[in-house]
């Protein structure tokens, strides 16, 4: 572990002049505090923001900056003479920014030898240089995978990864608004102690945190509703609503009665299997088993049979209604133009993009592969999908924020190649991620094993787990019973398998068996594509400059209509005229830097004029 004493830097630790300087401490053993001092240096204007909201800050306080400075002194002071050792000063970048900075400070307040030969003796533990190592440790069986996502381990290069809030979400820990002094000092004891205690760090959290990061772009925020401009699409989109609820519902609800009596619970296959070919034995029964009989399940296949004369009436009327719709939204390239008041314009054709990806998702000849929603969004609860679809920007994005929902680690990856690999020297063995998908549903997947046992095929879906977890499971978790059952469904299967392995112990595992059952798996489709249409969330993908929102509208496969080319995309290329609302390093005024900070999702750490080699502050660090 790094210990530097506060008045050395082992770097150079800035090579640019702040304005404020700022310092978050925890004393062994105590609780943690901030510290806040300035400098006679003028602030960069693209951080100035940042120094005033610390000015103000520190003008809140009773105490002057030399009062304050003494004041620190003396708790330093105090905490030695209680415990008879020297205190050590925790903080993030703490020692290679911050504690020098403050010493800096001290010498320029003319501080008596006495107190600067104190302090110089003080020791500095840095968090961000302990959670390097951590980082480094944990991702090193992952190198390849996490290199793949831009994450790169080389040694002697900072680690993309260590900012705080990604460290943080490692170790379980909710960060809050860690862009705040107060809270980002709380986080930096609770990370800490964290690394003190040698806790477990989940590099799969690690790795969403830093993935969520980068789709995150800032929007103005100066926007106010303007009923005029979104009113009309509005009330199409309460009347796609107004369908969807009422005679989509009903159909289903015929089409679940005509096919599923008491709903069947996944079922554990007992005794547990103790090696792949134990979990082929049993599938001769469990194909006869209660609640999957021949006949049952094979005269569900045709769904469109039974429901025919149902779905084409609802389908019909919403045809019409999103035809309405897109009639509606058709000048808004006008109203992009001419508007003061533009976020909610674009959300204008975030009514459009629902309306039309709903068309898209219906049964129709040649629907695109791409336009599929993924097997995976089957199982994620209301307000998973809900997020999940404000989220992305198109289907394609969808899918794979669904994909990620479960098992998208890089210890699940590495885990699922394993589990296949055995499988595969299996005589029963079909083959492993074998595409998937039924055109009436418009749904597709990915199945992880499939096996054929006496002519009848059986997939198989494997999940990685906790280890603690693995035993308190007597069924199949829903989510997962909810992907299995359309797998069933696409291979024509009695039902599928779900194989759960614990991610510390390949050898721990447990399997059940998740019986065909159509009518859940017609409500669960139902849930799925009401909750893209229902989601009034701007979706982030339509207004982030740089993300391929031109799938929800604009390429030449879901252009919204003939008369407006948007090669871009109609978001980007609303982006790309207003650059001032997306390039925020040109920020010249406060204005601008206003909707720079506060655009919904906190602020941006800005480094000082591009230097991504130096960390700065708590307000400037930029870790890569």
């Amino acid at each position: 572990m790094k210990v530097h004493p506060v008045g050395v830097s082992p770097t150079e630790p800035f090579t640019q002049p702040v304005g404020i300087w700022s310092v978050g401490y925890k004393f062994s053993r105590e609780d943690a505090k901030s510290l806040w001092g300035k400098t006679v240096i003028e602030p960069e204007p693209s951080a100035r923001f940042v120094y005033e909201k610390a000015a103000e800050e520190l003008a809140n306080t009773t105490l002057d900056e030399r009062e304050m400075l003494n004041k620190f002194i003396g708790e330093l002071k105090a905490f030695e003479a209680k415990h008879g050792i020297k205190p050590t000063l925790v903080g993030y970048n703490v020692a290679s920014y911050d504690a020098p900075l403050l010493y800096k400070r001290m010498v320029e307040l003319g501080f008596a030898e006495e107190d600067l030969s104190f302090v110089r003796s003080i020791q500095v533990e840095d968090v961000r240089e302990m959670a390097e190592e951590v980082v480094r440790k944990a991702a090193a069986p992952y190198e390849d995978i996490l290199k793949q996502v831009g994450v790169e381990l080389e040694p002697g290069r900072p680690i993309q990864g260590t900012k705080l809030k990604h460290v943080a979400a490692g170790f379980g820990i909710k960060a809050g608004d860690v862009h705040k002094a107060k809270e980002d000092v709380d986080l930096v004891a609770k990370v800490y102690d964290k690394l003190r205690s040698g806790a477990k760090f989940d590099v799969g959290e690690w790795q969403r945190s830093v993935e969520r990061e980068r789709r995150q772009l800032a929007l103005p925020s100066e926007a106010r509703v303007d009923e005029e401009l979104i009113g009309q699409p509005r009330q199409k989109y309460k009347k796609i609503i107004a369908i969807e609820k009422g005679e989509q519902k009903r159909a289903l609800d015929i089409a679940i009665e005509k096919q599923q009596g008491p709903p069947v619970r996944p079922r554990k296959i007992e005794p547990n299997p103790k090696s792949m070919q134990d979990l082929i034995e049993p599938l001769p029964k469990a194909h006869t088993s209660k609640g999957t009989k021949e006949e049952s399940w094979r005269a569900a296949y045709d769904m469109e049979y039974n429901i025919k004369e149902e779905f084409s009436k609802a389908k019909e009327k919403m045809k019409g209604a999103a035809d309405e719709a897109t009639e509606s939204v058709k000048n808004l390239a006008d109203i992009l133009k001419s508007s003061k008041i533009r976020k909610y314009a674009i959300f204008g054709g975030a009514i459009f993009g629902a309306a039309y990806i709903y068309r898209k998702t219906q049964k129709h000849e040649g629907i695109p592969n791409s336009q599929m929603l993924d097997a995976s969004s089957l199982g994620m609860s209301d307000q998973e999908l809900a997020r999940t679809v404000s989220n992305s920007g198109s289907v394609k994005r969808f899918n794979e924020m669904a994909r990620a929902h479960y098992d998208a680690t890089a210890a699940g990856t590495a885990i699922h190649k394993k589990i296949e690999e055995e499988f595969s020297e299996l005589d029963e063995f079909v083959g492993s991620e074998v595409y998937v998908e039924d055109q009436n549903l418009g749904i597709k997947g990915y199945i992880d094993i499939l096996i054929e046992s006496e002519g009848q095929k059986t997939p198989i879906e494997i999940k990685t787990i906790d280890d603690d977890k693995i035993d308190a499971l007597v069924e199949a978790k829903p989510e997962h019973a909810a992907q299995a059952n359309f797998y069933a469904h696409a291979v024509k299967s009695p039902g599928a398998y779900i194989l759960y392995v614990s991610r510390e112990d390949l050898s721990k595992r447990k399997s059940f068996y998740v019986p065909y059952d159509p009518g859940s798996l017609l409500e669960k489709v139902y849930r799925t594509r009401s909750a893209i249409i229902e989601n009034l969330v701007v979706p982030k993908g339509i207004r982030q400059p740089m993300s391929a929102v031109s799938a929800w509208y604009g390429d030449d496969r879901m252009k919204p209509h003939s008369d407006y080319d948007f090669p871009a995309g109609r978001a980007q290329m609303f982006c790309k005229k207003f650059p001032k609302y997306c390039n925020f390093t040109k920020c010249g005024t406060r204005d601008q830097l206003n909707r720079h900070n506060f655009a919904g999702v906190g602020f941006r750490r800005t480094p000082v004029r591009g230097n991504y080699t130096v960390n700065g502050s708590r307000h400037l660090r930029c870790n890569k």
